[in-house]
This record gives structure tokens, C-alpha cells and sequence, in this order.
């Protein structure tokens, strides 16, 4: 064979390696949304109206503290220019996967060369492509909003990746690859918080590849001690401003910051079991039955488990010094340092697939350099270790295929979740959900009761709004009795949970579920109920969800009395003040409309209203009112 084939050959592979991944994951992209994927993307339809919303859209997300700007800007101009649905959105994602595929085998063609192996570039076509077919990342590529976490770890890899390039380039090259790398950093945090993780993985990166040495030989230990502070100085900013993401979060957990981290010992080993050798049966969203370990010997394997994690962390440290094993130890490291936010103390839900998506790299770079130097060390191995990887990438793709088409239809996905998951929560309420739509709702009552029997919310204000939802979601009227049987705690109006229930009843019936029910009848019920909290610590999204569903019902006062008991909760809160100016509006309370708009316009004033609340209020102070036109949510 030729040079120039030899050099062409690891491309070529690489291409079939991402149009069997595009051939195998392309069924899945017609399956359905999941979980958050709606209230998450919701805001996206206000691009519909005006593409002038754009910067409230891209700000609107708050499932971080960051806001994942980034994250929605991509979203927002995929809904822009290319909006083909559900399906689009999944083909979209599968994209980005072959993108950061190709990205993880420069990444690993440039480690292994760095760590003078032969052949780096055919060796990371194979850590390419196991990462590429790991049945693991099915939940990431085809659960829409885990674009998220996608596009924080392509720019952390990319990250790191520039940096690895910047100090191994000769005369003025390192500029260019430096500047591209502290463009990667600085954006990786703002498509999801775990891309601040892109610094100690550039940190760790020169202290186990690199050892502070140019190419000339020079010490360069200043730039590793201007990250060390640059990211000693971030974290100490956190822990001062935001104390709460590291001390707070714990109140709606069943577990301790303790309990936590001893769980996540465990867990991190099922990731490790799963990269290698997935159990099908381990597969799925649906983790949140996880078993907490509520001690060192609760159960037995969590003492194990933790020491196994310090052992490795010692062989990082001994094995960094040997160069023959310097790729298992950055492998490792990179493993390790990868999960340190996600499976650590940070109030987090146990499990998730796509933590892995960054993670993983670093594990399939450990082991397929470890076969490499089995093989270069005893020359006989080289085909059986090779036979060995190609069975695991033959296996991978066929429990890929397999696994994609279970995701490409919403009752298969739920059916074989829950019978995978039987004690998940989460997973008999999403089968209860599908049964509803399907119109067995006596069914789905049963599996909506276990879902509440497992998270312990049986007798709450948040199971009962699930409960008359799947009248919604079958499109059947709710019982009267069903409503005048709904009862409620003050801790009920307190918690997220009641809140995103009734936000996702109200947006189902406005969609037009459930259309015979007598809904003044729900709405006089619910304002019923909600006199048994204290209004100070009523949610603020209840108050506007009975809003809006009074405005459905053209029930002005009423409407009005909600926003005026989340303006007591909560004064001065733009979202309600530009509610009460539509109602007043409508009402004719000249006096009171005229007030509120000059507040609101006060606030315009020091640059606190968005681009569609701009809008509205400019709409609203205008001669001539037209307020049917204004949406009542805005």
C-alpha cells in the first residue's frame, strides 16, 4: 500500500464508521418528544410571531444558573431557518454527534502521538468509533434538549483539543490555536454549566501530557500556574455569590450532599460497565429508581466501589510517570475529571446517560491505547486484540440499531422503559401519560398511582393535577366529581412541582384537551383550594397559570384577583404587572391601567423589560388599545 493510501485510509474508515452511525441512528429521528423537551422549547414559539424576540428566546431558559444562552441561540435559529419539527430538531442533534465524533479523533490522534505511538491516527479512528456507536449515547443524540449537553462538550473537547495544539505548535501558530481554545472555553459554560469543567480538563492535560515543557525544552509551569488561579478565583467567586449550587438544592431531594457522593461511587462504575460492554437492560432515561446508598455498607458495594475510585486516582498519579503507561493514565484522569461536577455534591438527579458524552472519550482513549501496547509488546496479540475491537464495535452497533428503533415509537419507548425501570417514578408516570392519550384512562389511573406510590406523593395537590391531565391528554371531559374531589395542603402551593403540573394542565386545555369539561367549574375549585395557603408563599407560576385559564374562560376579575395576589407575593414582578395591564385593559379600569403602565414604564426605563414586553407595553399605551391581541401570558 501506498503512503498516500496508508494516510488516506483512517479518513475512509472514519466516513463508514459515521454513515453506518447516520444509517443506524436515522429511524430514531422520527420518534417522539420526551420528558422537558416542551416546557423547555416552549419559548421558541414566540419566534413565530416576531423574529425580533430572538434575545428574550435565547434568554429565557433557566435550567441553569448560567441561562444556556448559547444553547438557545442554536435552537432559535434552527427554528428560524430550518424548523422541521420534532423530527428535524433529533436530526439536527445526530449531526452535532458526527461532528464531535470526527472532533474525538483528532483529539485522540494528536494524545497518542504526542505520547509517540504509531499508527495515532488508524488508533483514533477506532477510539472514534467506539465512542461514535456506544449504545449509551442514544438518550443524548435523540432526547432533543440534551443538544444542551452535546454542544458542551463538543466546545470542551474543542477546548482542549486547541489548547493541546497551541503548545505543541512552532513559531506564531500557537496564536491562533490559543485564541480558538479561550473562544471554546469561555463559550462552553453558556451551552451548559458543566462546560466550565473545559479548564481543569486543560489543567489536567498539561500536568499528564505535557509536563510543562515547549517543544525547545523550556519550562512553561507560569502557564499552568495562572490557570490553577484564574480557576481558584471562579470557584471562590461561586462559592461567594452563588453559594447556594454547592450548599442549597438538597430540600426536594431524598438525599443527603453525602448520601450523594457515596451514591455516585456506584454509579460511575455502572457508566464504566455500560461504555465497555452495555447491558441493554441497564439502557434508558428512566434512572430516577435508582438505589441511594445510605451509608458506607448501605448496600455492601458502595465501600467497594469508593475505594476502587481512589485506587484508580493513585495509578493516574504513578502511571503518569512512566510513558508506557501514561495513555491509560490520561485516559483515566480524563474520565475521572470529566465527572467531577455531575457525580459529585452538586444536587443533582443520581443518574443520566449523557454525562458520559465528554467522559467516555477519555475511557475508549485508555483502552484502546492499552491494546496498542499489549500488541507492540507481543506482536501474536495484534490480531486476536484487534478481533476483540472489532467484536465490540460489531456488537455496539447491532444493540444500536436495536435500541433506536425501540426510540423511534413513543408507546415502545415507554413500554420497554417501565418494564426495564419498574420502581421509576418517572417512568410510570410517562407510561400513564401515553395510556391517557390512547384513552385508557382507568389504566392509566393505576400507573399514575404507582408513579405516586414510589416518589411519595400519593395524597398531594401535584398527583391530583396528573390525574385529571389524562382526561386532557385523552381528549375526555373531566368528572365533575373528579374536580369537587380535589383537595390540597399549603405545603401543596409551596413546591415546583404543583406549579409545573398545573403550568402543563392550563397549556393542554388552552391546546384544546378535554374541551367538554365544565372548566369554570376547575377554576372556581382550584381558587377554592388555594386559600389554604399563605400567600406569601404561594409559587409565583400558580398564580399565572389560574390567570390565564380564567382568561381562557373570559373571566376578567377573576384573572385579575390572581395577578393581584402574585403582585402582594411579589411586587414589582414584570410578568404580572404586564398581565394586570391587559386585564385592566379589558375591564375598562382606566385609573388602575394608567398606573401600572407608568410603573412598567419606569422599569423600561432602567432596561428591565425584554424585547415583547417592549412590544406589548408600546402596543398597549398607544391611542387606540386592541388588547385581544395581546397575549395574556406575556
Amino acid at each position: 500500500m501506498s503512503s498516500r493510501a496508508a494516510a488516506a485510509l483512517p479518513a475512509l474508515l472514519f466516513a463508514l464508521l459515521a454513515v453506518a452511525c447516520l444509517w443506524l441512528y436515522w429511524p430514531g429521528t422520527s420518534g417522539p418528544s420526551v420528558l422537558d423537551d416542551g416546557s423547555n422549547l416552549r419559548a421558541l414559539d414566540n419566534l413565530e410571531e416576531s423574529r425580533e424576540f430572538l434575545p428574550d428566546v435565547v434568554r429565557s431558559n433557566a435550567s441553569g444558573p448560567l441561562g444556556r444562552p448559547l444553547s438557545m441561540l442554536v435552537f432559535s435559529l434552527e427554528k428560524i431557518y430550518i424548523d422541521a419539527g420534532v423530527a428535524g430538531t433529533k436530526r439536527f442533534n445526530l449531526v452535532l454527534h458526527l461532528f464531535m465524533a470526527a472532533l474525538v479523533a483528532l483529539f485522540a490522534r494528536d494524545v497518542l502521538r504526542c505520547l509517540h505511538y504509531p499508527r495515532a491516527a488508524a488508533l483514533a479512528v477506532l477510539v472514534a468509533g467506539l465512542w461514535l456507536l456506544t449504545p449509551l449515547f442514544i438518550s443524548t443524540v435523540l432526547y432533543t434538549i440534551q443538544r444542551m449537553a452535546q454542544l458542551s462538550a463538543l466546545l470542551s473537547l474543542l477546548a482542549v483539543w486547541s489548547y493541546l495544539r497551541a503548545r505543541l505548535s512552532t513559531g506564531n501558530g500557537w496564536l491562533g490555536w490559543g485564541a480558538l481554545s479561550l473562544l471554546s472555553m469561555v463559550a462552553a459554560p453558556l451551552a451548559k454549566e458543566n462546560g466550565l469543567l473545559a479548564l481543569p480538563l486543560i489543567m489536567f492535560s498539561e500536568w499528564c501530557l505535557l509536563h510543562y515543557r515547549g517543544r525547545a525544552g523550556r519550562q512553561v509551569r507560569w502557564v499552568h500556574t495562572l490557570l490553577l488561579a484564574f480557576g481558584v478565583v471562579s470557584v471562590g467567586a461561586v462559592l461567594i455569590w452563588r453559594p447556594e449550587l454547592v450548599l442549597g438544592g438538597y430540600s426536594g431531594r431524598d438525599f443527603s450532599r453525602g448520601e450523594r457522593l457515596l451514591t455516585e461511587g456506584r454509579v460511575v462504575w455502572f457508566y464504566v460497565a455500560q461504555l465497555l460492554w452495555a447491558d441493554p437492560q441497564g439502557l434508558g432515561l428512566y434512572q430516577d429508581g435508582w438505589p441511594v446508598s445510605r451509608g458506607w455498607l448501605q448496600p455492601w458495594v458502595t465501600l467497594p466501589a469508593l475505594v476502587g475510585w481512589l485506587l484508580v486516582l493513585a495509578l493516574v498519579f504513578v502511571m503518569r510517570r512512566d510513558r508506557r503507561w501514561r495513555p491509560m493514565a490520561f485516559g483515566f484522569g480524563f474520565f475521572v475529571t470529566a465527572h467531577s461536577m455531575e457525580s459529585t455534591i452538586f444536587p443533582l438527579e443520581l443518574v443520566f446517560e449523557h454525562r458520559n458524552y465528554l467522559p467516555a472519550v477519555g475511557l475508549f482513549i485508555a483502552l484502546v491505547a492499552a491494546l496498542a501496547g499489549l500488541w507492540q509488546r507481543w506482536p501474536w496479540l495484534r490480531s486476536w486484540l484487534l478481533a476483540a475491537l472489532l467484536l465490540m464495535l460489531m456488537r455496539n452497533a447491532l444493540l444500536l440499531g436495536s435500541e433506536v428503533q425501540i426510540w423511534s415509537n413513543e408507546f415502545v419507548l415507554n413500554a420497554v422503559s417501565l418494564n426495564r425501570f419498574p420502581d421509576s417514578a418517572r417512568a410510570n408516570a410517562e407510561m400513564a401519560r401515553v395510556l391517557g392519550q390512547a384513552g385508557a384512562i382507568d389504566e392509566a389511573v393505576v400507573m399514575l398511582d404507582r408513579s405516586a406510590e414510589l416518589n411519595g406523593t400519593g395524597n398531594s395537590l401535584q398527583h391530583s393535577l396528573r390525574g385529571i391531565s389524562l382526561y386532557c391528554f385523552g381528549e375526555q371531559a373531566i368528572p365533575a366529581a373528579v374536580i369537587a374531589g380535589l383537595s390540597a395542603t399549603a405545603q401543596d402551593f409551596r413546591i415546583d412541582a404543583t406549579s409545573n403540573t398545573m403550568t402543563l394542565l392550563v397549556n393542554r386545555i388552552l391546546d384544546g384537551g378535554c374541551a367538554a369539561t365544565d372548566f369554570p367549574l376547575l377554576a372556581d375549585r382550584l381558587a377554592e383550594l388555594l386559600k389554604v395557603s399563605d400567600p406569601r408563599f404561594v409559587a409565583p407560576t400558580i398564580y399565572v397559570s389560574l390567570a390565564i385559564l380564567e382568561n381562557y374562560l373570559q373571566r376578567y376579575p377573576q384573572a385579575l384577583e390572581h395577578i393581584n395576589g402574585l403582585l402582594g407575593r411579589s411586587p414589582g414582578n414584570i410578568r404580572a404587572l404586564m398581565m394586570k395591564l391587559y386585564f385592566t385593559s379589558v375591564l375598562g379600569q382606566g385609573a388602575e391601567h394608567q398606573r401600572v403602565a407608568e410603573e412598567l414604564q419606569q422599569l423600561q426605563a432602567q432596561g428591565l423589560l425584554n424585547r415583547q414586553q417592549h412590544y406589548n407595553l408600546e402596543l398597549f399605551t398607544q391611542p387606540v388599545n386592541q388588547p385581544a391581541a395581546i397575549a395574556p401570558g406575556e
